[in-house]
């Protein structure tokens, strides 16, 4: 359950309504439902053609705010179960009072999270029952459908699969979510707190010592291991990351953490050592799941199509973009006098033509520049007055996300973070990898319009 009860919470979130007046740092019409946040990404940007560079809306009314206020007392609920649980996740989202907290991984902690999710499910039905604004009603059942769901994915996982979990990339993505610019410093203690109970410094087992009990009692019942690849994977791009851990308390200036993270970090290389002896060698090579528990993933994405109707779908969609690369491919190579107009041939001459390292961020940041104006001059949404953030990615980063990705900003109780657009260059591993897929002229446009804007920069915009 480990990795599916965050989606519950991140649906909690996208039902907590935002409630700040419209300025002309916000581009969405006001008290959006949670059916309306689901598609969030038609949602965010306003389509008027007076738009320019600015947006501006009325604030809601209070009865608007009446039902939003409702409805987010109701995620709430959903909201303080996860943030038991999944701590670490809760305060990167804006949930307060959990900053010194982590992860349950103490025995039993799956039938925990199972009865705290049914009493939270116990509570939203019967509000349900006795609401009559549909507004509210409707993200009850949202809620209500999403807990039944996660109740559902729980038993299945811990039926059917072995716990295995990448714990530096947890204690990475704990530590970067409080050492960072846009977290106010009062907050970054925290950190070392968090460090300390990983370690077992306050007086509990590690983390380490729970997870590897865990994981050996799975294998030992025989339950579907990890696949090699993403054992092989998480192995190769450990070092990075536990590198960029001690480098964010070094950055931040976070007094006395030298001998905590220190500890710590041996204790996960241990950890790594079991992961290398005791798992890998008893890890599965093929990387599918069984079919219950493929098609219950996809539910959980919004996915309710058997498996074998989407990939035939996927199929068809796959040979309809493959014409139109086709075709675009034969009108760039006319254009530029290419001598193949094959479209695998035409990527292969457009990377050519790559963007030095040092000079990646600029170029980026200019084409953010060209397709904002753009957007201006054809009135296509409604931009914010504020620049979007784009930067490169550190190792440690890159090691645990290798695809450009946007970071999202803080999604409750937001005072001013923005989310960004974060750039790899390279894939920290056994050996580094380089990547030429991002750096050259044609990519740019592309990425950037989907990363940035118009694309999910601007799905977070009215949080900001």
């Amino acid at each position: 359950m480990r990795t599916t009860y965050l989606a519950l919470l991140a649906l909690a979130v996208s039902c907590s309504h935002s409630q700040k007046p419209a300025s002309a740092e916000t581009t969405s019409q006001p008290s959006a439902s949670s059916s309306q946040a689901a598609a969030s990404s038609s949602q965010t940007a306003s389509s008027s053609p007076q738009a320019s560079g600015s947006a501006s809306a009325a604030a809601p009314s209070g009865q608007d705010r009446a039902w939003i206020e409702r409805s987010n007392q109701n995620a709430k609920i959903v909201l303080d179960v996860q943030a038991r649980f999944a701590p670490e996740f809760a305060a990167r989202q804006g949930v307060t009072g959990v900053d010194d907290q982590i992860s349950d991984f103490k025995p039993g902690h799956h039938e925990r999270q199972r009865a705290a999710i049914q009493a939270a499910l116990s509570q939203l039905e019967q509000k349900k029952t006795a609401e009559n604004d549909p507004l509210v009603r409707q993200d009850l059942e949202i809620l209500v459908d999403a807990a039944k769901r996660q109740i559902e994915g729980s038993e299945l996982h811990e039926r059917l699969q072995v716990p295995y979990y990448n714990l530096p990339r947890l204690v990475f993505s704990s530590t970067r979510a409080l050492l960072d610019k846009q977290v106010s410093p009062d907050r970054y203690p925290a950190a070392l707190v968090r460090v300390r109970k990983y370690a077992g410094q306050d007086g509990g087992p590690s983390i380490v010592q729970l997870a590897e009990a865990e994981t050996r009692a799975g294998l030992s019942k025989g339950l579907l291991a990890p696949s090699r690849i993403e054992v092989e994977n998480d192995l190769e791009t450990a070092k990075p990351i536990l590198d960029g851990i001690q480098k964010l308390f070094v950055e931040f200036k976070v007094q006395g953490s030298e001998e905590p993270v220190a500890a710590l970090r041996k204790q996960l290389e241990d950890y790594l050592s079991f992961v290398r002896q005791e798992v890998l060698p008893k890890a599965r090579s093929d990387f599918r799941l069984p079919p219950e528990l493929y098609a219950f993933n996809l539910r959980q994405v919004g996915v309710d199509i058997p498996p074998q109707e989407l990939v035939a779908r996927a199929k068809r969609s796959f040979n309809e973009y493959l014409g139109e690369m086709k075709t675009v491919a034969a009108r760039i190579a006319e254009k530029r006098h290419l001598p193949s107009s094959d479209y695998k041939d035409v990527i292969h001459e457009l990377k050519k033509n790559q963007i030095p390292d040092d000079q990646v961020l600029a170029f980026y940041e200019h084409r953010l520049g060209e397709i904002e104006d753009i957007i201006r001059r054809e009135h296509l949404v409604t931009l914010p007055s504020r620049p979007a953030q784009i930067r490169l990615g550190t190792p440690a980063e890159n090691a645990q996300q290798p695809a450009p990705h946007m970071e999202p900003p803080r999604l409750i109780g937001n005072t001013g973070q923005r989310g960004t657009f974060v750039l790899p260059l390279s894939v920290p591993g056994k050996k580094v990898q380089k990547y030429d897929d991002f750096n050259y002229d044609a990519a740019a446009w592309t990425l950037t319009a989907h990363e940035a804007r118009p694309g999910h920069e601007l799905q977070f915009s009215r949080m900001v």
